[in-house]
């Protein structure tokens, strides 16, 4: 995710992080240093985004999440570049 947002920052492209309600801030905050994230990340800790997006209670860890946006930086390149 970090080397797609970096790629496309410029042209508009923007993540946002949403960290879980259940996701201790220190946790958070480590995990946003140690993976030197570019983008922001907000805490969601009265579950507000969570409700916006269908009431989201689980999401995948952090490594799979890793591996998941490694592997469709192509599908996201894709789209940036079709626009």
């Amino acid at each position: 995710m970090v080397e797609t947002y970096n790629q496309y920052k410029g042209r508009g492209f923007e993540i946002i992080a949403v960290a879980m309600s259940y996701d201790p801030p220190a946790y958070v905050t480590n995990f946003v240093q140690t993976w030197r994230l570019p983008f922001p990340v907000a805490l969601d800790v009265n579950e507000t985004h969570a409700r916006a997006f269908g009431n989201v209670q689980l999401t995948p860890p952090a490594s799979s999440s890793a591996r998941t946006a490694a592997s469709s930086n192509t599908s996201w390149a894709s789209l940036i570049s079709s626009s």
